[in-house]
């Protein structure tokens, strides 16, 4: 996949996913330079600022790099969760908030890969008809 089509497609799924407003650098990466186990794409995103840079290995089959570039943009989505812990420091303390932050990047995860599944298996239904 080239980068050009890379940034077509990331423009579309932040249409979809309702999340235009945020300023998303999209960059075509060899898997070697992506911070992820499987090698298959990356977010470094700041919610205050609206601003993320999303990296996505491209030698991989077009449905797999679109696949993962929705499951980057849906760490977009739900981005206002964590501040989540922010909350409860401030109720209860710094060893709280150590807590709170781990189980709310756990759930994160969780939740953006069940949506990822559901969305694509949408979009491929879609595409097949």
């Amino acid at each position: 996949m080239t980068q050009e089509r890379l940034e077509q497609l990331g423009q579309e799924w932040q249409e979809r996913l309702r999340i235009a407003h945020w300023d998303v650098t999209y960059t075509a990466v060899p898997a070697r330079y992506v911070n992820d186990d499987a090698g298959l794409s990356d977010c470094e995103w700041f919610a205050k600022s609206l601003t993320a840079a999303v990296r996505v290995a491209t030698e991989h089959p077009e449905p797999e790099i679109e696949s993962n570039l929705i499951h980057e943009l849906l760490h977009l989505v739900v981005a206002p969760l964590a501040h989540t812990s922010d909350e409860i420091a401030k109720q209860f303390g710094a060893e709280a908030q150590r807590l709170a932050d781990a189980v709310v990047r756990l759930e994160t995860e969780r939740v953006v890969r069940s949506l990822e599944r559901v969305i694509f298996a949408e979009i491929l239904k879609e595409r097949s008809e």
